[in-house]
């Protein structure tokens, strides 16, 4: 497979979308809203995610070794329990809780831009004697 996604927004009843190791570029194309999970995994993709950009449908999302930017600001205001965004190229300066929810349960940020200024679990230093 190879060339560019199609068009996926029209697609009412796709809940599940994977497509993994594959030679496809481009951007990521708009989601149709009733979406639940979308697993995109070692493809030449690319491109700015902004907030907005996924419906509030979704609770996994899979963008990993792809070429993603952006800040995770894009992800904040969706309830997930699993967001793999490792090896793209995401920026944060400090580290994004409103990212995580109570049904968070898997959260991967590996080898992106993200740069943690801050001493981001506050908890564990509070408790130190």
């Amino acid at each position: 497979l190879s060339g560019e996604l199609p068009p996926l927004k029209d697609l009412i009843s796709l809940r599940k979308f994977t497509v993994h190791n594959v030679s496809i570029q481009g951007t990521l194309p708009e989601l149709p809203l009733g979406i639940e999970m979308i697993s995109i995994q070692e493809t030449k993709l690319g491109g700015v995610i902004r907030p907005g950009t996924f419906p509030s449908s979704l609770y996994s999302i899979d963008l990993g070794f792809n070429a993603f930017q952006g800040d995770l600001s894009a992800f904040e205001k969706l309830s997930l329990v699993y967001l793999d965004l490792s090896s793209n190229n995401f920026t944060s300066s400090e580290f994004p809780w409103g990212v995580l929810q109570q049904t968070t349960t898997q959260l991967k940020l590996s080898d992106n831009a993200i740069r943690l200024e801050t001493d981001f679990l506050p908890l564990a230093s509070s408790n130190r004697r």
